[in-house]
């Protein structure tokens, strides 16, 4: 009995680190995706960095469904979740949004910013970064907190 306790300790001890893995992205239509599936009810907070001096532009919550053929990650479709308006935001805004379907949770900018990048992990935050052009940016801090990253 002792051999199986020590060997389901060593077992325990080896897989909580990979358990404790970073949440990672992707990026999928000009949409920077975790790359985990989210159940239903995941709350995102969007804590707001730095606006975007574009006319007409926006920040958006998207969900892409799990691929039909590739089981465990998203398809390429976006479905859009919730989006808010340059102009009804200021800078350190906190925005929050609670999934109601299971799904791999994505973060964009309107209109479709291309040049998107994630910075380190902060206080539970991931900054994701989308450029359009040099003046034209958003940075944001994103949070899930169903997932420790």
């Amino acid at each position: 009995m002792t051999k199986a306790t020590l060997f389901s300790l060593l077992f325990i001890f080896c897989a909580f680190p990979a358990a404790a893995e970073p949440l990672g992205f992707i990026t999928i239509n000009d949409s920077l995706v975790a790359d985990k599936l989210m159940p239903v009810g995941t709350e995102v907070k969007i804590k707001v960095r730095q606006i975007s001096r574009q006319f007409n532009t926006g920040i958006a919550v998207d969900c892409f469904p799990e691929s039909a053929f590739d089981y465990g990650r998203p398809s390429n479709a976006r479905i859009r979740l919730k989006s808010w308006r340059a102009i009804d935001l200021l800078k350190g805004d906190v925005l929050s949004y609670t999934t109601d379907q299971r799904c791999f949770i994505g973060f964009s900018a309107i209109p479709d910013y291309k040049e998107l990048s994630v910075g380190p992990l902060d206080n539970d935050f991931r900054r994701l970064t989308m450029n359009h052009r040099q003046d034209y940016r958003w940075v944001i801090d994103v949070k899930f907190p169903d997932y420790a990253f």
